[in-house]
């Protein structure tokens, strides 16, 4: 099966390989392998969180204090003790939730804000979101889902498969580019998304689309490189003004790919059922050309800077055959 190709089945295997990685390691850490029940839970990014504050490489300028990892290893051994019967069941679809206390603990909104900031120089000071922004986003969001799950159902039950929670938040006023929307190994099956840039259903289809993107990629390549530059090594990246490494640039093909993609699917949908709008239809078709300029653009960057994986280099040629197949007109 090609690398490229989404569907609930590969989301829902990825996300068993992801837990099972995450629950294994955590069995073998100290002060909790003695705590841990025979059937641990289905993850979710809070978990995922956890550990990352416990193994991972936090850069120093982060100052994660010794309170952070006890409250790690408790939140850890919590989860993996409590009774099949006491665990929540997830929800059907990704929830949609504020960067606010009403929904995480401190050490939980601070976790987030650690994996999406890893660099000191842009500290995205994450904020709540108001009210008001929650539901207006949750609104374009499941708009979003509902017209994906019509026009691309493979796409839509691998995303569905893969994100847990979609975050809210206002960004602070310390960022050097403003971001959309991001995700992080650290707290795998969250989207953070910026409210002041999701504004209509549309960029909720991207986002959704892109972000998910991400996840496949960090679960595909969990326990190998995509790619083999150092990684203090930057180049021109095809989507952002400032250098970046080989691997980001990776993702970003990857994810345009994704991108045009569910946009495909959506005007192909619409040509047989009518259903969009003209002005939706014609944001449809802006997005659709950007994706497959970056897509393109980004190979370029690869061919000439990157050195590949034997993993890295089958998923870009997966990803270059759908795009060379479906777009041809777009490449001449």
């Amino acid at each position: 099966m090609s690398h490229f190709d989404p569907s609930r089945t590969k989301g829902e295997g990825l996300r068993q390989a992801m837990d099972a990685a995450l629950w294994g390691s955590v069995r073998n850490l100290p002060q909790i392998v003695a705590q841990c029940g025979e059937n641990p839970p289905r993850a979710n990014p809070m978990d995922y969180g956890a550990y990352a504050d416990l193994v991972l490489n936090i850069p120093a300028w982060q100052n994660v204090p010794d309170t952070v990892r006890d409250e790690a290893r408790l939140h850890l051994s919590q989860r993996l003790s409590a009774p099949p019967a006491s665990r929540q069941a997830r929800a059907p679809m990704p929830l949609v939730r504020n960067y606010a206390t009403d929904h995480y603990t401190k050490f939980q909104l601070d976790r987030i804000s650690r994996w999406m900031t890893t660099e000191e120089a842009n500290d995205l000071g994450l904020a709540p979101a108001s009210d008001d922004d929650v539901s207006r986003i949750e609104d374009h969001i499941h708009r979003a889902l509902a017209y994906l799950e019509k026009a691309d159902p493979e796409l839509f039950g691998e995303i569905v498969a893969l994100v847990d929670e979609i975050i809210v938040t206002t960004p602070g006023n310390r960022q050097r580019f403003e971001f959309t929307a991001g995700t992080s190994f650290g707290v795998w099956g969250a989207i953070v998304v910026n409210s002041s840039l999701i504004l209509d259903w549309t960029e909720a289809y991207n986002m959704l689309a892109h972000e998910a993107g991400h996840l496949v990629l960090f679960a595909i390549a969990r326990e190998e490189p995509l790619v083999l530059n150092a990684s203090d090594a930057i180049f021109v990246s095809p989507v952002r003004d400032d250098p970046r490494p080989m691997d980001g640039i990776f993702h970003a093909g990857f994810v345009a790919s994704r991108e045009a993609r569910a946009f495909d699917r959506l005007l192909a949908w619409h040509n047989r059922t009518g259903s969009l709008s003209p002005a939706d239809e014609k944001l449809a078709e802006e997005s659709l050309e950007a994706s497959v300029i970056v897509f393109w653009q980004a190979v370029e960057a690869l061919e000439k800077d990157a050195s590949l994986s034997t993993l890295g280099q089958e998923i870009l040629n997966d990803c270059k055959a759908y795009m060379a197949s479906t777009f041809a007109l777009v490449m001449e």
